[in-house]
């Protein structure tokens, strides 16, 4: 899911002491930060671009052309691991999650909560910050963009749009039966993309 994006950057704090996130595997639950996010990563494959894009706070144009193409990378990277898991396993689908960026796994995120405001961390990543509108939890795009930065963003962006073509493309070949090995799917996966615009 989020938070393994491209940035370390530096940032404030909330006033919460930061808890670690449950041993147990989180409940989907919107109402909790870990929760929205287990959510978020069980529903994205099925909802679209569309029904992803409901899980960011964005008050701006740049805010939903960034939430689009996340949410663009977070649906194709989701029903391509869908595929693999299908034609080739759990162990297999879950290495195609790390190659293309992603993971479903929160036992090591950290959780700062402050009221209606939240970030949610991976060990070495920068907190993602979140805001709880009407009892649910959403990504915080206008207070991402402020950590991060208009360079980082773009490049995120970027980086997010190449990953989800390469993740459509490789799961339409296996469907079509083109890529039949492992091999094939992870050769197809892990390359450089250009991160400009």
């Amino acid at each position: 899911m989020l938070l393994t994006t491209l940035v370390t950057a530096q940032t404030t704090q909330p006033t919460d002491t930061p808890t670690a996130a449950p041993a147990t595997k989180p409940v989907a639950d919107r109402s909790k930060p870990v929760g929205m996010c287990v959510l978020f990563d069980q529903t994205v494959a099925d909802l679209g671009i569309d029904g992803a894009m409901k899980f960011y706070h964005c008050t701006s144009n740049a805010h939903r052309r960034y939430a689009r193409s996340e949410s663009e990378f977070y649906v194709a990277v989701n029903k391509l691991v869908r595929v693999v898991k299908e034609k080739h396993g759990e162990d297999q689908a879950k290495i195609v999650r790390t190659i293309c960026g992603d993971s479903d796994d929160y036992s090591d995120v950290t959780v700062m909560e402050d009221g209606d405001s939240a970030a949610i961390q991976r060990p070495g990543q920068t907190p993602f910050p979140m805001i709880k509108i009407e009892g649910k939890w959403h990504f915080s795009l206008p207070d991402w963009f402020d950590i991060v930065g208009e360079e980082q963003i773009v490049a995120l962006r970027l980086h997010y749009e190449a990953v989800a073509d390469r993740a459509d493309a490789v799961r339409e070949k296996i469907e079509s039966g083109e890529y039949k090995t492992m091999e094939q799917i992870t050769e197809a996966l892990d390359v450089d993309e250009p991160a400009t615009e």
